[in-house]
């Protein structure tokens, strides 16, 4: 039979099995959404910039990226916007030369070449 101190050792001991147990519960715990968090806030843009650039370079200059405020990389939304931008102008300046110049000085290549990009002015 156990006495009163052996059952109050036996509890003590018990209790810091279930302390460690819980600390390290919510160790996993914090990790886990730790991680989601993480990946949600840098991976998911990451994948969504790869998805705009396979846009762009299908030809697609209208495309426009949009990121939400919070987002790792939001402030390469501006840039990378700018830069399309500005492709965008040039390439629909040089398709609006070539559509007013006489044809036979525009060689044939050039023109399917430039149709291929698709820009807001189309």
């Amino acid at each position: 039979m156990l006495t009163v101190r052996e059952l109050f050792f036996a509890l003590a001991r018990l209790e810091r099995v279930f302390t460690v147990f819980c600390s390290l519960d919510s160790v996993v715990l914090s990790i886990g959404w730790g991680s989601i968090f993480l990946t949600h806030k840098v991976a998911g843009p990451i994948f969504k910039m790869g998805q705009y650039i396979r846009e762009l370079q299908k030809g697609d200059l209208t495309v426009r990226i949009k990121f939400r405020k919070f987002d790792e990389i939001h402030h390469l939304a501006g840039e990378f916007n700018e830069m399309v931008s500005a492709l965008e102008e040039r390439v629909s300046k040089i398709k609006r030369l070539v559509r007013t110049s006489p044809n036979q000085s525009i060689p044939k290549e050039l023109k399917e070449e430039l149709e291929k990009f698709k820009t807001t002015s189309d």
